[in-house]
Protein backbone atom coordinates (compact mmCIF):
# COMPACT_ATOMS: atom_id res chain seq x y z
CA UNK A 1 0.00 0.00 0.00
CA UNK A 2 2.86 2.41 0.67
CA UNK A 3 4.26 1.89 -2.71
CA UNK A 4 1.35 3.15 -4.68
CA UNK A 5 0.45 5.72 -2.15
CA UNK A 6 4.09 7.29 -2.66
CA UNK A 7 4.32 6.08 -6.84
CA UNK A 8 7.23 3.87 -5.75
CA UNK A 9 8.46 2.36 -9.26
CA UNK A 10 11.29 0.28 -7.79
CA UNK A 11 9.79 -2.50 -5.27
CA UNK A 12 12.08 -5.32 -7.23
CA UNK A 13 13.14 -8.62 -5.34
CA UNK A 14 16.21 -6.74 -3.58
CA UNK A 15 14.08 -4.20 -2.15
CA UNK A 16 12.38 -6.41 0.12
CA UNK A 17 14.25 -7.79 3.28
CA UNK A 18 13.05 -10.25 6.18
CA UNK A 19 14.65 -9.91 10.12
CA UNK A 20 15.27 -13.81 11.40
CA UNK A 21 15.57 -13.98 15.36
CA UNK A 22 16.64 -17.15 15.69
CA UNK A 23 16.54 -17.06 19.81
CA UNK A 24 12.82 -16.63 19.10
CA UNK A 25 12.97 -18.58 16.09
CA UNK A 26 10.94 -16.30 14.29
CA UNK A 27 11.01 -14.24 11.17
CA UNK A 28 9.20 -10.75 9.44
CA UNK A 29 9.11 -8.28 7.17
CA UNK A 30 11.95 -5.78 7.59
CA UNK A 31 10.88 -1.87 7.53
CA UNK A 32 10.37 -0.59 4.63
CA UNK A 33 13.28 1.05 2.38
CA UNK A 34 14.54 2.79 -0.30
CA UNK A 35 11.97 4.97 -1.89
CA UNK A 36 14.27 7.25 -4.39
CA UNK A 37 12.44 6.75 -6.71
CA UNK A 38 9.32 7.96 -5.40
CA UNK A 39 6.88 10.81 -5.34
CA UNK A 40 8.12 12.14 -8.68
CA UNK A 41 11.81 12.56 -7.32
CA UNK A 42 12.78 12.93 -11.26
CA UNK A 43 10.42 15.60 -12.96
CA UNK A 44 12.05 18.57 -13.68
CA UNK A 45 10.50 21.82 -12.01
CA UNK A 46 9.74 22.72 -15.06
CA UNK A 47 7.61 19.76 -15.49
CA UNK A 48 5.71 19.54 -12.05
CA UNK A 49 4.45 23.23 -12.49
CA UNK A 50 2.79 22.09 -16.31
CA UNK A 51 1.55 19.00 -14.60
CA UNK A 52 -0.02 20.71 -11.88
CA UNK A 53 -1.18 23.64 -13.94
CA UNK A 54 -2.26 22.38 -17.01
CA UNK A 55 -5.99 21.31 -18.04
CA UNK A 56 -4.59 18.50 -20.05
CA UNK A 57 -6.34 15.36 -18.41
CA UNK A 58 -3.74 13.52 -20.25
CA UNK A 59 -1.20 15.79 -18.41
CA UNK A 60 -2.26 15.80 -14.82
CA UNK A 61 -1.35 14.58 -11.49
CA UNK A 62 -3.88 12.43 -11.90
CA UNK A 63 -2.81 10.88 -15.15
CA UNK A 64 0.46 10.75 -14.19
CA UNK A 65 0.07 8.96 -10.82
CA UNK A 66 -2.17 5.64 -12.87
CA UNK A 67 0.94 5.36 -15.31
CA UNK A 68 3.27 3.93 -12.10
CA UNK A 69 4.17 0.88 -12.41
CA UNK A 70 5.91 -1.98 -10.56
CA UNK A 71 8.93 -4.11 -11.44
CA UNK A 72 6.16 -7.29 -11.23
CA UNK A 73 4.93 -8.49 -14.17
CA UNK A 74 1.61 -9.89 -15.07
CA UNK A 75 0.07 -11.54 -18.41
CA UNK A 76 -2.92 -9.82 -20.32
CA UNK A 77 -3.97 -11.18 -23.53
CA UNK A 78 -0.79 -13.38 -23.81
CA UNK A 79 1.64 -10.42 -23.11
CA UNK A 80 3.37 -9.40 -20.23
CA UNK A 81 2.51 -6.29 -19.05
CA UNK A 82 3.89 -4.80 -16.11
CA UNK A 83 1.90 -4.39 -13.02
CA UNK A 84 0.42 -0.96 -12.10
CA UNK A 85 1.19 0.09 -8.53
CA UNK A 86 -2.52 -0.30 -7.45
CA UNK A 87 -2.70 -3.87 -9.33
CA UNK A 88 -0.33 -4.84 -7.03
CA UNK A 89 -2.35 -3.51 -4.38
CA UNK A 90 -5.03 -5.66 -4.83
CA UNK A 91 -3.72 -8.53 -5.95
CA UNK A 92 -1.73 -8.67 -2.61
CA UNK A 93 -5.09 -7.34 -0.68
CA UNK A 94 -7.16 -10.38 -2.22
CA UNK A 95 -4.78 -12.62 -0.39
CA UNK A 96 -4.42 -10.87 3.08
CA UNK A 97 -8.04 -8.84 3.17
CA UNK A 98 -7.91 -8.07 6.62
CA UNK A 99 -4.60 -6.70 6.68
CA UNK A 100 -5.51 -4.34 3.75
CA UNK A 101 -8.29 -3.28 5.04
CA UNK A 102 -6.32 -2.51 8.89
CA UNK A 103 -3.66 -0.36 6.44
CA UNK A 104 -6.80 1.71 4.32
CA UNK A 105 -8.83 2.45 7.75
CA UNK A 106 -4.87 3.75 8.97
CA UNK A 107 -4.78 5.92 5.71
CA UNK A 108 -7.75 7.24 5.86
CA UNK A 109 -7.23 8.91 9.42
CA UNK A 110 -4.33 10.96 7.54
CA UNK A 111 -4.64 13.90 6.81
CA UNK A 112 -3.37 16.64 4.26
CA UNK A 113 -2.18 18.37 7.05
CA UNK A 114 -0.18 15.65 8.39
CA UNK A 115 1.46 14.97 5.04
CA UNK A 116 2.38 18.55 4.83
CA UNK A 117 3.89 18.52 8.19
CA UNK A 118 6.26 15.85 7.33
CA UNK A 119 7.33 17.88 4.28
CA UNK A 120 7.39 21.24 5.90
CA UNK A 121 10.68 19.70 8.29
CA UNK A 122 12.74 18.66 5.25
CA UNK A 123 15.32 21.55 4.70
CA UNK A 124 14.44 23.63 1.59
CA UNK A 125 18.21 23.25 0.65
CA UNK A 126 17.21 19.64 0.08
CA UNK A 127 13.95 20.00 -1.66
CA UNK A 128 12.20 22.95 -3.92
CA UNK A 129 8.55 24.23 -3.12
CA UNK A 130 7.53 22.63 -6.37
CA UNK A 131 8.28 19.50 -5.68
CA UNK A 132 6.52 19.23 -2.17
CA UNK A 133 3.33 20.58 -4.35
CA UNK A 134 4.18 17.30 -6.61
CA UNK A 135 4.69 15.30 -4.11
CA UNK A 136 1.26 16.10 -2.09
CA UNK A 137 -0.90 15.97 -5.08
CA UNK A 138 0.72 12.58 -5.90
CA UNK A 139 -0.16 11.26 -2.12
CA UNK A 140 -3.31 13.27 -2.47
CA UNK A 141 -4.50 11.33 -5.67
CA UNK A 142 -2.99 7.96 -4.71
CA UNK A 143 -4.84 7.79 -0.91
CA UNK A 144 -8.27 8.58 -3.09
CA UNK A 145 -7.61 6.03 -5.47
CA UNK A 146 -6.29 3.50 -2.46
CA UNK A 147 -9.79 4.56 -0.50
CA UNK A 148 -11.69 4.16 -3.22
CA UNK A 149 -10.39 1.03 -4.36
CA UNK A 150 -12.49 -2.17 -4.51
CA UNK A 151 -10.68 -4.88 -2.39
Amino acid sequence: MLDTLISNQDRHHENWGFIEDHTQKISYLAPTYDHASSLGCRISDEEIERRLNTNDKRFKVSAYVKKATTPFFTEIDGAHKRLKTIDAFKMSASRHNDAAKYWLEKLDMITDLQFEDIFSKISKELITESSIKFALAILKENKLILLNSEI
